[in-house]
């Protein structure tokens, strides 16, 4: 996990490009973080740390209320880039968003789905009502498709 960290930060410090450490007027660039998780600690502890400071750049990490929204934010031109699930990024994409992905942190789905006793099988959600945290975020992408897969 500390390895994708420290590449991920990596990535980050390429896709801003070369700036002029020397100068005393940093550019703003905002990051915006879907929530506080552990692969977007390498930002946060990378800004209290002075690591961009340090390289020339005044990076302000936003926590954004979901993926949805991070990616308005960036669309929109609010925030230069990102930090978000995948199935958000597909989303955006599939809706006709110009966006790319240029480094993946974590390559699995953090997700389990907690059901009632009644449940034994996936065939047994058929009819029945799936709660998630947002429209077009991680767990609504991953109910669909689970579900339409099976």
């Amino acid at each position: 996990m500390r390895a994708r960290a420290i590449v991920a930060a990596f990535f980050l410090f390429l896709l801003l490009g070369p700036f002029d450490a020397l100068s005393q007027s940093y550019p703003t660039v905002y990051v915006g973080l879907v929530s506080i998780t552990p692969s977007n600690t390498a930002v946060l502890a990378a800004t209290e740390g002075g690591f961009f400071k340090k390289h020339g750049l005044d990076v302000k990490p936003l926590i954004l209320a979901g993926s949805s929204t991070a990616l308005a934010a960036m669309l929109s031109g609010e925030v230069s880039l990102i930090s978000l699930a995948g199935s958000g990024l597909i989303n955006a994409h599939l809706a006709g968003g110009d966006v790319v992905m240029v480094a993946g942190m974590v390559n699995f789905a953090p997700y389990d789905l907690i059901v009632s006793k009644d449940i034994k099988k996936i065939e047994d959600l058929r009819g029945k009502k799936v709660g998630i945290a947002r429209f077009g975020g991680s767990a609504d992408f991953l109910a669909r498709w689970g579900l339409e897969k099976n």
